[in-house]
């Protein structure tokens, strides 16, 4: 929700919130009766298991061709090799990722070095939400894009430090941008 207020002041008003559950869940109902594959790559040991059997039971959608748990460890490059085999052998077009930020997309740049896939997601939690492990925040949190904030109520020791971090950092940057934008230092 930040992301469409920075992009309200911007000047784009037709901007909407798309979360990552919404994307994931739209992409894989409109799959469901394609030839497209997909490879789910996250979550604690099962989750991802839990989410494929959750795909078919609720979307309809059985075209998931593979599942991985990364380790909470640092995965060498061996390692991701070896998954990107893993993956291309199972002939998937699309991987989704399902860690936290900003391990995911760390994960994904290197993953992305040994795949041939069309697309890659990254979409945090969506794993756990969708398999109703972590509960999501209600609409009205959501629609006043507070969605974070219940989050780290809910999940303080995991999440401050992250948000402490990144919350700060976006503003910083888009207020930055926004000043530059409004004083014509852009080019």
């Amino acid at each position: 929700m930040p992301l469409v207020w920075v992009g309200h002041l911007k000047g784009f008003k037709q901007m909407e919130r798309c979360t990552g559950l919404d994307t994931f869940e739209n992409v894989l109902s409109c799959t469901a009766n394609l030839p497209i594959k997909h490879f789910f790559c996250g979550g604690k040991p099962g989750v991802a298991i839990q989410l494929q059997q959750a795909c078919a039971q609720k979307l309809g959608n059985s075209n998931i061709v593979g599942t991985y748990s990364p380790p909470f460890t640092t995965m060498s490059d061996e390692e991701f090799a070896i998954l990107g085999a893993m993956i291309n052998a199972s002939g998937a077009n699309v991987v989704w990722i399902g860690l936290s930020t900003p391990k995911q997309e760390i994960f994904a740049a290197n993953l992305a070095k040994h795949v041939n896939v069309n697309y890659m997601f990254t979409v945090g939690a969506v794993f756990d939400f969708f398999t109703g492990n972590i509960k999501r925040a209600p609409g009205w949190i959501q629609k006043f894009g507070l969605e974070w904030l219940y989050r780290l109520l809910k999940e303080p020791r995991r999440l401050f430090s992250r948000y402490a971090e990144v919350v700060p950092t976006f503003i910083w940057l888009n207020a930055k941008e926004y000043f530059m934008y409004l004083f014509g230092t852009r080019k």
